[in-house]
């Protein structure tokens, strides 16, 4: 999921693990720092620090992170080891106690050093690949800079002077250099991959866009309506948040029209979601409601919303939550919340680590920062003060919550379902028991009908046609014509020729894209004779799959071996594991032992196995074989079962096929579990989750591969079908 937003607004594509100064994680979903049903102003560990109506949040690339403090006019920075210290600004909390008004005593309009420096209810916050805090000040309607050092300048808006050191500058829409620039309560802020500065300029509803010399103009906007168009052609209606993407979209949380709206790099306003005005629905684009008041861009291609109640006066249940919009997709559901801030009478403090995240309590939620090398989301919540009456609710802290992106599978038939062998469209087609399963060069379907004898095309439409095989037997020839016995592994290589294992006769075959079938190994008698390619013999080969180079690795059935075959004319079949006895152990050539392996994949440099009998997935590289899964067992040993968790510990049942997707994840059918399992690259096995549970995997899954849109597709073989089972991505 994405790059340093240039603190907290830009991200990535994709989760990224790669720490860079990464904030101190806390566990699970909780309280980071703060809270409490009344301001305060305390610093120290972020376990004890207190806040005044936080709003703000960014980072730098070192990993620390600013808060906007706006009821105590400071910015506030956590260290990446917790502790929260007051970075610029001034304050006086026994002073800000004792007098109880909505805003504190020492506002002000100095630029200074640090604490020297004095701040009036700064909002938004953003910060540059320089490390260069920018932040805008709602009441005194101006853009600020702070460089690394904590020097705090003007960078657009009315010059700070001893006139209005007290804070209050003229307010105004005016366009130009940085000093004759006007705003009239910018709210948050934002910054494109040029170092262009975008400010969502609330009152004057318009978006307005600094660029690095301090000129202002306006982006879009500057009239309150609800339009979408070019430039000022375009109307908003109190626009709150707005974030940048790494294509210099800027998205806008237009807050009284209850929408998210989208600004192209050359001006261009549409909709993304909401627009009918605040509230509380889920749905694609404009369907769905929001009251949108802050923005981050999140994992896999998502923007976070806050639904924040900054008027005080939403409807119950219409506020208090986060909510996620695909942007592939336009649709908006929510990521957490309950819609209620109103503690209960025995709750002290928000649900902490909690599992599920709509039945944690959010107060006012405000901006939020989505840090990709800790797959956290830190969510500001302002609360809903009131003062000088009391404050029934919690709020004043950042709440942090675990973002870790998770995959459920929706499952459909793609071809098959009911015995017999017949070509048709979906589950008008007809198999018998199928095996073998492989991908094209243009990922269509070749699948091996193991009891009609045929080789099986399935088309991205589910049109399935048969391309070679007659009946059981053994003839070469014209694919029409052309006899197996049985057949079972296939692979693809990519100009085409596809390579069959056919067991009974125990011979590799090959099917050429003109159509002619032919033997490229094997005489047909059982053995373990390794030789020239028509001179070798197999005993039951049942695996295929393509190297690199062109050769082809066959597991033996029977045999107990893995072999080598060469595709080109002048090679010599090898065995490269396995010594005919169905045994375990590591090691290699003879060494190493296999017990009845049905499936492996080449993948780089590596070979994975599924050696079924031993109930283990089998890692190759060289000449050297080992155990990626299975449990601790004397050597020779055998323990199926069904065990998630760390690979070293993971049991199978007779995994029977194998496959590898894009980013080198291993999916096993694990034919007698019934389920397919996947082996991550950090060594973790889990078993697939299917979202609806009346169309699952449940009738012995043996073939498999994986696409290059991360679809998994699993032959069945008892339902005599073909299924596919999608992804859908969601996070919690």
């Amino acid at each position: 999921m994405k790059a340093v937003k240039r603190g907290v607004k830009r991200g990535s594509k994709k989760l990224k693990r790669i720490m860079k100064g990464g904030q101190t994680p806390t566990a699970g979903n909780s309280i980071y720092s703060g809270g409490g049903t009344s301001r305060a102003y305390i610093n120290g560990n972020i376990s004890v620090a207190k806040y005044n109506e936080p709003w703000g949040i960014t980072k730098d690339s070192n990993g620390n992170m600013y808060i906007t403090d706006k009821g105590n006019n400071c910015i506030r920075k956590i260290t990446t080891s917790g502790e929260v210290t007051t970075f610029v600004g001034v304050q006086d909390d026994a002073a800000n106690i004792q007098a109880k008004i909505r805003v504190p005593v020492n506002p002000g309009y100095v630029n200074a050093q640090g604490t020297a420096a004095k701040l009036r209810r700064p909002q938004g916050i953003v910060c540059d690949n320089n490390n260069n805090l920018y932040f805008v000040e709602t009441d005194n309607h101006v853009v600020r800079k702070i460089d690394p050092s904590g020097n705090v300048t003007t960078f657009a808006g009315p010059p700070a002077t001893t006139s209005n050191s007290g804070g209050q500058t003229i307010r105004g829409f005016v366009n130009g250099a940085s000093a004759t620039a006007r705003f009239n309560q910018p709210f948050d802020i934002t910054i494109d991959s040029r170092n262009n500065l975008y400010v969502a300029d609330n009152q004057n509803n318009a978006i307005r866009k600094i660029d690095s010399n301090g000129t202002v103009t306006t982006f879009a906007g500057g009239s309150s309506g609800n339009t979408n168009g070019k430039g000022t052609a375009a109307k908003f209606k109190f626009p709150y948040g707005v974030v940048c993407d790494p294509s210099d979209n800027v998205y806008v949380a237009d807050y009284m029209n209850g929408a998210i709206r989208k600004i192209t790099p050359d001006g261009t306003v549409t909709t993304v979601a909401g627009g009918s005005g605040l509230g509380y629905v889920d749905g694609n684009g404009t369907a769905a409601k929001l009251r949108p008041v802050g923005l981050t861009l999140g994992p896999n291609n998502t923007l976070i919303v806050s639904d924040g109640d900054p008027e005080k006066n939403a409807p119950a249940g219409t506020a208090h939550r986060i909510r996620i919009i695909d942007l592939a997709t336009s649709n908006v559901s929510t990521l957490a919340g309950s819609g209620s801030q109103t503690l209960s009478t025995t709750q002290t403090s928000t649900n902490t680590d909690s599992s599920n995240l709509l039945n944690i309590t959010l107060s006012n939620p405000t901006c939020m920062l989505y840090n990709s090398a800790i797959n956290k989301l830190f969510i500001v919540n302002t609360g809903t003060l009131n003062p000088p009456k009391s404050n029934p609710f919690l709020g004043n802290y950042i709440y942090a919550m675990d973002l870790t992106l998770k995959v459920k599978y929706k499952i459909r038939t793609l071809a098959g379902g009911t015995l017999g062998k017949r070509d048709g469209t979906g589950t008008e087609a007809r198999f018998h028991r199928p095996i073998g399963l492989a991908l094209t060069s243009n990922e269509e379907l070749i699948v091996t009908d193991t009891v009609n004898n045929i080789i099986r095309k399935i088309t991205h439409s589910g049109v399935v046609s048969t391309i070679a095989g007659s009946d059981y037997g053994f003839i070469d020839g014209p694919a029409a014509t052309a006899k197996f016995s049985n057949p079972t592994g296939v692979t693809v290589s990519t100009n085409g020729d596809i390579y069959i294992a056919d067991p009974y006769n125990n011979r590799i075959r090959k099917i050429s894209p003109d159509g002619v079938v032919s033997t490229i190994a094997g005489t047909g008698v059982a053995g373990s004779i390794n030789a020239d390619n028509m001179s070798s013999t197999f005993n039951i080969p049942y695996g295929l799959t393509l190297e690199p180079n062109g050769n082809l690795i066959v597991t033996e059935f029977l045999g107990n071996r893995i072999k080598r075959v060469p595709t080109l004319p002048g090679g010599t079949v090898l065995t490269i594991a396995g010594n005919g006895q169905a045994w375990y152990s590591d090691g290699s050539g003879e060494t190493a032992y296999v017990a009845r392996p049905l499936a492996a994949v080449s993948y780089k440099n590596a070979l994975f196995i599924a050696d079924t009998f031993n109930h283990r997935i089998r890692k190759m590289v060289g000449n050297t074989l080992t155990s990626l899964t299975g449990s601790k067992i004397p050597v020779g040993g055998l323990a199926d079962g069904y065990v998630d968790g760390d690979a070293s510990n993971a049991k199978f049942n007779e995994p029977s096929g194998i496959a590898v997707d894009k980013n080198g994840n291993i999916f096993v059918s694990d034919t007698n579990n019934n389920c397919i399992r996947m082996i991550s690259t950090s060594g973790k096995v889990s078993t697939l989750q299917q979202e609806d549970k009346t169309n699952y995997v449940s009738s012995k899954p043996y073939g498999i591969v994986v696409d290059s849109n991360d679809n998994v597709y699993v032959v069945e073989n008892e339902k005599s079908r073909i299924i596919v089972m999608s992804p859908i991505y969601y996070i919690g």
